[in-house]
């Protein structure tokens, strides 16, 4: 049923819309059984972890994991010491520069000196106290774990997209099943037809009534054929195999009981990454504001310079001291306030992530009941147009009924597989899509 696939894409395709807005700011699968060849169905817990195994997206988010890892250990880098080593030589008068590197002090950086010495010296440099530093590793930290979040939530939209493509090639394969069965149905009646026409039962009208029912049923079926063959490429391209070799299951296979391939999850993927986000904001807020702060540092230094004019050498210095940032153009006080506004921002979009959740799963909880609905109605009428078709052949066979009729009843036995086919295929890829929107994982093989 084409609204109801849409409906679904639809609300798959509103967790993808609502997680690029979040970023911007910054199975069921079936039991493996006999395939038609001789092998097992291609399930769809196989066919997620091979769209995992295959997707670009989920290598990319990888690496953005990396790099939030990386710069969560760059940020926390001033709990050590800098050490440095420098030597040096020069010439000068008394309290002329030292001989130390811009930037290095101790011994090296002493001016008390005259005339042509050398030296060299082993420095350390440490913050013994930097909120804003600490506060900063503290929103690297935050941005490592959102980017875990997000993370996730690429596995989920190629969960979802790899989902809808299974799915769609099942469906189209149930069809072309159908029209080929109704294709041998038309063409049983048609060799009866056929050989008793020539014994005067039939007329030669209604041979070639027949003979183009016949006609039509097959080229629908060729035209299933060829549309199933299109879903089991886009599918191919997604798991990164190729499309002749992967043996889907019917429609019918396809029952809720596999649904256990996919395991619940803690959260659904949006709030987490529009949560973490939110932290990652409050985070670097404090920071801004913690750049107003006093700052403990301490030097120290052990090495060696020529005995001067002036006074004698030492070997080793130390200093401790404290800044206080007094005025720095009003940089603190528009950080503070750009920070305070990323974190309104993102509290808005928890709250609109939090309905647009409330939504979506409304959405599914509809599609589901109206999938149980049809299943209800369609497995009723099923054995009903079964025998209302086995009745009509019977009697056109017999001379008691029309070929209008036998024709009429055996469409509506098709139109029922296939409808009976799309609910079933329609209830497992909602339940499906659900479960994944709302964080489950795939179970371990």
């Amino acid at each position: 049923m084409p609204g109801f696939q849409r409906r679904i894409a639809a609300l798959i395709g509103l967790g993808l819309a609502l997680a690029a807005g979040l970023r911007a700011g910054a199975s069921m699968a079936v039991s493996p059984q006999a395939g038609s060849a001789g092998g097992a169905w291609l399930g769809l817990g196989e066919a997620l972890r091979l769209a995992e195994q295959a997707s670009p997206g989920l290598e990319a988010a990888s690496a953005r994991q990396d790099q939030a890892r990386a710069a969560a250990g760059v940020a926390a880098a001033f709990y050590y010491p800098r050490v440095v080593a420098a030597a040096g030589t020069g010439t000068g008068l008394a309290g002329s520069p030292g001989l130390a590197p811009p930037g290095v002090a101790g011994v090296l950086g002493s001016p008390y000196r005259s005339g042509p010495t050398v030296g060299a010296d082993v420095a350390a440099y440490w913050d013994l106290l930097d909120v804003g530093e600490m506060l900063g590793h503290s929103a690297a930290r935050a941005d490592r774990v959102s980017a875990a979040d997000q993370a996730a939530l690429t596995r989920v939209q190629v969960d979802q997209q790899a989902l809808l493509e299974y799915f769609d090639a099942v469906r189209q394969q149930g069809r072309a099943d159908v029209m080929a069965l109704a294709v041998t149905r038309v063409a049983q009646v048609y060799a009866v037809v056929r050989r008793d026409e020539a014994i005067g039962r039939y007329t030669e009208v209604q041979l070639l009534l027949l003979r183009e029912s016949l006609q039509q049923a097959s080229l629908a079926a060729a035209l299933a054929r060829e549309r199933a063959g299109l879903a089991r490429q886009d599918l191919a391209i997604t798991l990164g195999r190729d499309g002749r070799a992967l043996d889907l299951p019917p429609a019918q296979a396809c029952t809720v009981a596999s649904l256990d391939a996919l395991s619940p999850g803690a959260a659904n993927p949006l709030l987490r990454v529009a949560r973490s986000l939110l932290k990652a904001a409050q985070a670097r807020q404090d920071a801004a504001l913690a750049r107003a702060l006093p700052r403990v540092y301490g030097n120290a230094s052990l090495g060696t310079v020529e005995n001067t004019l002036l006074v004698p050498t030492k070997d080793y210095s130390a200093s401790l001291g404290v800044e206080l940032p007094l005025f720095q153009g009003f940089q603190v006080a528009q950080g503070y306030r750009q920070a305070g506004a990323a974190v309104r921002e993102r509290m808005a979009l928890v709250e609109d992530a939090q309905r647009q959740v409330d939504r979506a799963n409304d959405g599914f909880d509809e599609a589901v009941a109206e999938a149980r609905l049809r299943l209800d109605s369609l497995r009723s009428r099923q054995a009903a147009a079964q025998r209302n078709f086995v009745l009509s052949k019977e009697r056109y066979f017999h001379l008691l009924g029309q070929f209008t009729d036998m024709l009429q009843a055996l469409q509506n036995v098709d139109n029922i597989d296939t409808q009976l086919d799309d609910a079933q295929v329609d209830l497992c890829s909602s339940l499906g899509a659900q479960r994944l929107f709302n964080g489950a994982i795939l179970a371990p093989p």
